[in-house]
């Protein structure tokens, strides 16, 4: 069973497993969408701000953006209802 299928079991089996009109899958859903907005804006600081143009840091920013793209098409595949089975 994976983390996720086991959260998803031990919400169902809470008393109250909604909260308001929230069911565990999307009580779960939101706390993801939560740590992958957090995973964003934390690699957004990671960003070299003073950037000397040399080769080495330009690479560094590069990787640094992709690493935001790829973690924002993850919250995206989220959002949209699809799951990423990699």
């Amino acid at each position: 069973m994976s983390f996720r299928d086991n959260i998803l079991a031990r919400l169902r089996a809470s008393e109250n497993s909604a909260i308001g009109d929230m069911t565990p899958e999307a009580l779960l859903g939101a706390y993801h969408a939560e740590v992958l907005a957090e995973a964003v804006e934390a690699a957004r600081g990671e960003y070299l701000t003073d950037s000397t143009g040399d080769p080495g840091d330009e690479a560094y920013n590069r990787g640094v953006s992709d690493a935001i793209a790829a973690v924002e098409a993850l919250a995206e595949l989220r959002m949209g209802g699809g799951h990423d089975e990699r």
